[in-house]
């Protein structure tokens, strides 16, 4: 082989070379890709939040606490001084402070913060509400009323207990009773299971998962009238509702989100309907206006936003900021 000919050879076999080892080092490169993707997938299913437990979990530092209310926001979560108080799956009342985190009461059903004081329901004596101090060393629960209570709220002055026989309680800081209201002579016949008091109005909403599905109710502090909350369907097919309710910046925001098959925590089978989305409560003219096409499993505020969680099998839950 003369010259010319070893030179064309040697050029071809170190091109032959660049090839190779350029295609060895695109499929490595595309191995280490999939490979993380795989790996961040994995870390998201296994350790992504999958319950509202685990959100709590979580986000407790970052939460906006529940106020004045035992029944209303979904994760009830509410703070005393620096020191933030929230159930567990095991109905377990958990105090977290900067120092330390540990159960503070068992088997509770419903709590609430009231001024410098622990007010709750236990699960094994419905018929009865303890009040427990938070300040001071004496910390022990004393029995104050003996009703089956479904909420428990406040506003600035009195306690307000909303009973299973759907009578409206109202007491000042002593335990005196001020006044009661029996809610069927309003006309009450649905079950109430959250409340809160805002603007001299009471918010009431019926169980989220009932037979006659969700609905809002108004009741004036003043007046004493009640009225529900009309909603303008625009839909003409029937799907399964979740719905989820939340206070924000002085105002209550409902969510609606619309599922095919009553699958309701199944994403896939979500359904796209014109009433999705998320309303603002009017508490002046008594209506909901449509703010954003956002919906998911429920509303939350993390670090004072509005947010909505969904939920999926791959990435758990996620949370999205309301536009």
């Amino acid at each position: 082989m003369d010259e010319d000919g070893f030179n064309l050879l040697e050029g071809s076999m170190e091109k032959n070379t660049e090839e190779y080892f350029g295609m060895k080092k695109v499929k490595y490169i595309i191995l280490v890709a999939v490979a993380g993707i795989l790996i961040f997938c994995c870390y998201r299913i296994v350790f992504a939040p999958h319950s509202y437990r685990d959100v709590v979990s979580r986000e407790i530092d970052n939460i906006q606490p529940s106020i004045n209310t035992s029944s209303f926001e979904s994760l009830s979560v509410q703070k005393f001084n620096d020191t933030k108080y929230y159930l567990d799956e095991n109905n377990a009342l958990w105090l977290k402070s900067p120092k330390e985190e540990k159960i503070c009461v068992r088997q509770v059903a419903y709590f609430l913060v009231w001024q410098n004081r622990l007010i709750y329901t236990t699960t094994d004596n419905i018929k009865a509400i303890y009040e427990m101090p938070l300040l001071g060393a004496n910390k022990k629960s004393e029995k104050r009323v003996s009703e089956e209570a479904r909420i428990i709220f406040c506003d600035n002055q009195f306690l307000y207990i909303y009973t299973a026989q759907k009578m409206l309680l109202k007491y000042d800081y002593s335990w005196k009773e001020i006044e009661a209201i029996d809610m069927k002579k309003k006309g009450v016949e649905v079950n109430f299971e959250r409340a809160c008091v805002v603007k001299n109005k009471i918010v009431f909403c019926t169980e989220s998962d009932g037979a006659d599905g969700f609905d809002m109710y108004l009741f004036d502090l003043k007046t004493k009238y009640i009225q529900k909350i009309p909603f303008s369907s625009k839909e003409t097919n029937e799907y399964a509702i979740r719905n989820d309710v939340v206070r924000w910046k002085g105002e209550i925001y409902y969510m609606r989100c619309s599922y095919n098959d009553g699958d309701m925590n199944n994403s896939l089978t979500r359904a796209e309907s014109i009433d999705d989305g998320i309303y603002r409560l009017d508490l002046a003219k008594g209506k909901l206006e449509k703010i954003s096409e956002d919906v998911g499993e429920f509303l939350i505020v993390i670090d004072n936003n509005l947010c909505v969680v969904r939920d999926s099998f791959m990435f758990g839950m996620t949370y999205k900021k309301v536009q």
